[in-house]
């Protein structure tokens, strides 16, 4: 009877050790070129619901346990994951763009410049000189 009693007193610590492994990470995201910050990326935590979307500072906070992988996912940039240790507590995540090719390079040169010229047009491979070469209606 001792040993039943000693055993789910065990199994108590090792469900609360367990619960007690949640905690909160924080961190900033910035652009690998520019050094910029990158609001709205979303911020995942690997094969679950929980996730958030850095704010306009680049900012995230998010509810993880140790050994989650993080997805840091958004439009022209590479996704990529973090594993969680147990001394994370603040990331400082630094993302590189993905390679241009076709229209994100027009969104890119936009992002860049404000605005897209002939020469940009050009140089994108858009403009002929038959004028704009965009496939708009596709």
């Amino acid at each position: 009877m001792k040993k039943i009693f000693f055993l789910l007193f065990l199994s108590a610590c090792i469900v609360n050790t367990a619960n007690a492994q949640k905690f909160y990470v924080t961190g900033n995201v910035t652009d690998s070129i520019s050094g910029e910050t990158i609001w709205g990326m979303a911020v995942i935590v690997k094969g679950t619901t929980i996730g958030t979307v850095c704010d306009l500072d680049g900012n995230f906070r998010l509810p993880v346990n140790y050994n989650d992988v993080l997805v840091f996912s958004f439009i022209g940039y590479k996704t990529i994951e973090y594993k969680i240790t147990g001394r994370d507590r603040y990331l400082p995540i630094i993302i590189q763009m993905v390679e241009d090719n076709g229209d994100e390079g027009i969104t890119k040169e936009y992002s860049r410049n404000g605005s897209l010229d002939a020469k940009h047009l050009l140089s994108l491979g858009l403009l002929n000189d038959k004028g704009l070469d965009c496939n708009c209606n596709e």
